[in-house]
């Protein structure tokens, strides 16, 4: 579906990827199958192709049942009172914060 839409739409991946805040590869990955995403990169990507309705929900859908359980950023049960805006300040796996691309040093 990922893969459909972005065609329509006449975008590359690297184009949703960056409309995204996200690699190619992870797009590629997604529209492949062989990724879930995060409950926050599935709102993302749903803004970078503009996706509504049924097709919004369906991603989100899958982001969802496919969560981790280690984040709630992951599972989709992000705090109540926390906004679509403060997940653009949570950091990845690696430490970056995902809205702004800073780092920190790593723990380990």
């Amino acid at each position: 579906m990922l893969r459909s839409v972005r065609v329509q739409r006449q975008l590359r991946q690297v184009d949703v990827a960056r409309l995204a805040r996200c690699h190619e590869v992870t797009i590629q990955r997604l529209e492949a199958g062989t990724r879930a995403p995060s409950v926050v990169l599935a709102n993302r990507v749903a803004d970078a192709l503009d996706l509504n309705g049924p097709q919004r929900a369906l991603l989100l859908s899958v982001a969802v049942a496919h969560a981790g359980h280690s984040s709630p950023y992951r599972t989709g049960k992000i705090p109540p009172g926390t906004s679509v805006e403060d997940t653009r300040n949570v950091r990845d796996h690696y430490g970056r914060n995902t809205g702004t691309g800073e780092t920190r040093p790593c723990a380990w």
